[in-house]
């Protein structure tokens, strides 16, 4: 797939958060999650690959190693392989995210 749209990818589930997918190539994947107030995506730690966090729309709370920030719309963060990582809808408003990978982790 070429060509996708945010907008049109935006998607949200009161039973947790959306992980959807806009682009993906053999090598690369951009998803953009989508979470309500109080969703998560939890600690984890990719093996092989960078993982990007751009705040589309909202504010979120990201942790990449030891340290957790607030980003707003317009932020960017990266986690690199080995290191845990998670991000998180602590504010009262619905949050959008671009996420990309690579390598393609699967």
């Amino acid at each position: 797939m070429a060509f996708s749209s945010i907008n049109e990818q935006t998607r949200f589930s009161t039973e947790k958060y959306q992980k959807n997918n806009l682009v993906s190539t053999d090598r690369s994947m951009l998803d953009v999650y989508c979470l309500l107030p109080g969703q998560r995506q939890g600690l984890h730690a990719h093996a092989e690959n960078d993982k990007y966090y751009v705040i589309w729309r909202g504010e979120a709370e990201v942790t990449i190693g030891s340290e957790t920030r607030t980003l707003r719309a317009g932020d960017v963060a990266v986690s690199v392989p080995g290191v845990e990582h998670s991000i998180a809808n602590a504010s009262k408003r619905p949050l959008v995210v671009l996420v990309f990978q690579a390598p393609k982790p699967f």
